[in-house]
């Protein structure tokens, strides 16, 4: 950050104190009181000096140093390197776009010496954000004039969802509780002579059809994962489908996860945790549309 391009500009405070100033200057003069003279010069001085620091400071540069990966309700702070040793107090702003809604993040830093002082960022919430601008309001000493510096940025932080809960996404292996999680089972529609026992009631009271579970010849397959829920229920729901999707990497059990014009599956990125995480924090649910077309193809590996 070159802040050679930032801009200095008055605030409020010092169009009121710089208008009080000539006020006082035409009172001096019509009155001819030293005392008013003193405290004109002096009032002057002070707007004179915080232009000129400004001016000193503008020709500073700064690193920042943003990370790329985080989990939600972690508190971070940005990492600030000072080229100069003044001291300066700034406020920044970082505008974010997450899932096409923007927001803006504030923070605080102030530079003594060598040393930088932070204020925390939060991110609550799971997501791709991307970083679109960046926003500098330096008022320091006083704050009569602002050194304003703003900056075009494309960079991204995955806001990783934390595993904690014990919430899993539906899916048609826990229909049964004899059936053995290592192997793979579809549905199919109940004829005369079933068992009873491998009736799916829950997608009997989806569907109002009667269907059996059924063991595949396929001994090893990919079960397909589609993802669902709410903007009231999301962080609570990523939490808990975070965990189950871990242990299935943990066990080394082959799944896909189908989203709005994106897929993770385990065959291509492997068994990495980092990926997966990425992949969910970035997850953007299928429109009704296009989940009906996709599971359409997918057949019986159908997972809601």
């Amino acid at each position: 950050i070159d802040l050679e391009e930032a801009k200095i500009a008055f605030t409020k405070s010092g169009i009121y104190l710089l208008m009080f100033c000539l006020g006082l200057m035409s009172s001096s003069f019509a009155t001819g009181t030293n005392i008013l003279f003193l405290l004109d010069f002096f009032l002057f001085s002070v707007l004179l000096f915080n232009y000129l620091y400004l001016k000193l400071l503008a020709k500073s540069q700064l690193k920042l140093e943003i990370p790329s990966m985080i989990f939600e309700d972690e508190i971070i702070n940005l990492k600030w390197n000072f080229s100069h040793y003044y001291p300066m107090k700034a406020k920044v702003y970082l505008s974010t776009n997450r899932f096409g809604h923007e927001k803006e993040y504030t923070s605080t830093f102030f530079f003594f010496n060598s040393d930088a002082f932070t204020e925390s960022f939060i991110f609550p919430l799971r997501g791709l954000y991307k970083i679109q601008q960046l926003q500098l309001q330096i008022e320091f000493p006083f704050p009569l004039f602002v050194l304003e510096y703003e900056k075009k940025m494309h960079q991204e932080i995955y806001v990783l969802p934390k595993a904690h809960e014990t919430m899993i996404p539906n899916n048609f292996l826990s229909e049964s509780d004899d059936l053995n999680s290592d192997e793979f089972y579809q549905f199919r529609e109940y004829v005369n002579g079933d068992s009873m026992k491998r009736i799916a009631w829950k997608q009997y009271a989806k569907t109002n059809k009667l269907m059996i579970v059924e063991q595949s010849s396929m001994k090893k397959s990919t079960e397909v994962f589609s993802l669902d829920y709410t903007k009231e229920n999301e962080k609570e729901y990523f939490n808990g489908v975070s965990r189950f999707f871990l242990n299935l990497i943990h066990e080394h059990q082959d799944f896909s996860i189908i989203g709005e014009q994106s897929e993770f599956q385990t065959k291509r990125y492997g068994f990495r945790k980092e990926e997966l995480l990425k992949f969910l924090a970035s997850y953007n649910k299928m429109s009704p549309s296009n989940e009906d077309a996709d599971f359409q193809i997918l057949g019986s590996q159908k997972v809601l």
